[in-house]
């Protein structure tokens, strides 16, 4: 499947993305709120792939201007008619409006086409570019998670932020 807004396609991911991939699981900035993997951790994540390939709902974000794989941005059905929004981009590329645009397309077509009636995302309390994000696609703050689990970043236990977005909620 390849969707397409203004300035970016949501395609399969597929191996031609590994070293896209690999940059952005790999960079200091991303690892703070989610693990790093390796190269030989990319490859395998990638042979995975190949056999057991994403659900229908899983992306690459690819930037129209230079076919660069920018991000990964997924819905995994947790129940019917509900899903769990997840997303991660290039550090390099924070701050354009690329989450926020795929993230409105990807909400757009589950309510739209893809018959979710729910959505339900989470971030570490501290991500605050997530927060907005989310605010601004629409998501409502449900509720915080105290020291949930520890973080691979500092070790430390980490506090989670919940939010929601239902169809009849969704405006657009």
């Amino acid at each position: 499947m390849k969707l397409e807004t203004q300035r970016l396609f949501l395609t399969n991911l597929n191996e031609t993305f590994l070293q896209d991939f690999y940059e952005i699981f790999n960079s200091d900035k991303v690892n703070v709120f989610v693990n790093k993997m390796n190269y030989e951790q990319v490859v395998k994540y990638f042979d995975k792939i190949k056999n057991n390939p994403p659900k229908p709902y899983s992306f690459a974000v690819i930037l129209k201007e230079n076919n660069k794989m920018i991000g990964t941005i997924e819905i995994k059905e947790k129940q019917p008619k509900i899903g769990t929004v997840s997303y991660v981009f290039n550090d390099k590329f924070w701050g354009n409006g690329y989450c926020s645009e795929s993230l409105d397309f990807l909400i757009m077509n589950a309510f739209k086409n893809w018959d979710f009636e729910k959505l339900l995302a989470d971030c570490q309390e501290d991500n605050i570019s997530s927060k907005k994000v989310l605010t601004k696609c629409g998501f409502k703050f449900s509720h915080t998670v105290k020291e949930q689990q520890i973080s691979h970043y500092t070790n430390k236990l980490v506090g989670f932020d919940y939010f929601e977005l239902t169809k009849k909620d969704y405006i657009k």
